[in-house]
């Protein structure tokens, strides 16, 4: 399992109040530290495999989130508007909290390309 701790960036225009809520640190954390993270208050795992592997197997208590792989945007005002709109929409159906913090998984580098790393960058 590949772990990022993720906390999203505050300061770009159009952000709804879930992605502003986070703060901006962030960093890269090993699974041993991951996997001391589960189960603990404030803390959730955003699975970013598709649902069929997620449904064979994940942490417990994640959320799935595949739109960290397959959403895109434009990067004009009204794109990056309409990119933390959605992620917001998906974090809030899925119970995550202004409070939390999140780690973006994935099982390899193969396959999502990095898909945990995508989810750590649009969330900072």
């Amino acid at each position: 399992m590949l772990g990022i701790v993720r906390h999203a960036r505050a300061s770009a225009p159009g952000y709804p109040a879930l992605c502003r809520a986070f703060s901006s640190a962030s960093s890269l954390i090993s699974t041993a530290s991951a996997a001391a993270l589960v189960g603990q208050p404030g803390v959730r795992f955003i699975d970013v495999r598709d649902p069929r592997i997620f449904d064979a197997g994940h942490v417990a208590g994640a959320a799935n989130a595949i739109e960290f792989f397959s959403y895109l945007a434009t990067s004009t005002p009204v794109g990056v508007n309409h990119l933390a709109r959605t992620f917001e929409r998906v974090l809030t159906e899925k119970g995550v909290l202004t409070t939390d913090r999140l780690i973006t998984y994935e099982d390899s580098m193969r396959g999502m390309y990095g898909a945990s790393c995508r989810g750590w960058y649009l969330l900072r």
